[in-house]
């Protein structure tokens, strides 16, 4: 092939790749897929089951209320996380309407379910596309190990709702160990994903 030749075909292959490039701008790396839904958007990787459920977890999401599970369970490790969004005025009355409050709302609703929760950690704050964020760890106790969570709270102005990222994993059940900062360091990572308004 001559050079003029090579040129042209690497100019042909440039233009469709940047073409390509352009027209998929935005969308989820390969691997992934993008959940939309709700006012509220997140990439996840295709190998997790996803749930979307009301806060309880028997009925159907709304925009006032609802949970979007994804969960990539082994025989030996677990990876679970999931977003809920809440209004405050679905709240119980003797709450107060501030992040705090809404992590408590978040337990009591699991604690009904049956689930124990322990160590809940002081709290840590951070931002997230531009709003406060509240989050501590904790653990779900099972049989002779205890689970390590962490999730955080924020309140999205443009919406008017409370959003919550909770995020629980396990490496191998066999060696379980407390693993929080590297815990931490994947539910930051999430929450930088996570689109709470503005969605089309």
């Amino acid at each position: 092939m001559s050079a003029r030749s090579l040129v042209i075909v690497l100019i042909a292959v440039g233009a469709v790749t940047g073409g390509n490039l352009w027209i998929h701008r935005g969308d989820p790396l390969l691997g992934y897929v993008r959940y939309t839904g709700h006012g509220i958007s997140f990439d996840y990787i295709v190998e997790m089951s996803l749930v979307e459920s009301d806060l309880s977890g028997f009925g159907s999401a709304t925009n006032s209320g609802g949970n979007v599970q994804l969960n990539n369970q082994g025989a030996d490790r677990l990876e679970q996380y999931g977003v809920m969004w809440v209004e405050p005025k679905s709240m119980p009355s003797h709450m107060a309407r501030t992040h705090e409050a809404a992590l408590d709302f978040l337990f009591e609703i699991v604690g009904i379910s049956g689930t124990r929760i322990t160590d809940r950690s002081e709290y840590k704050t951070t931002t997230t596309d531009g709003h406060d964020v509240i989050y501590q760890t904790f653990g779900v106790p099972e049989n002779e190990y205890t689970i390590p969570a962490i999730i955080g709270a924020w309140h999205c102005e443009e919406t008017g709702r409370f959003l919550i990222l909770y995020q629980i994993y396990v490496d191998d059940f066999e060696n379980i160990e407390v693993p929080y900062q590297g815990l931490e360091r994947m539910w930051l990572n999430r929450l930088d994903g996570i689109t709470c308004h503005g969605i089309e």
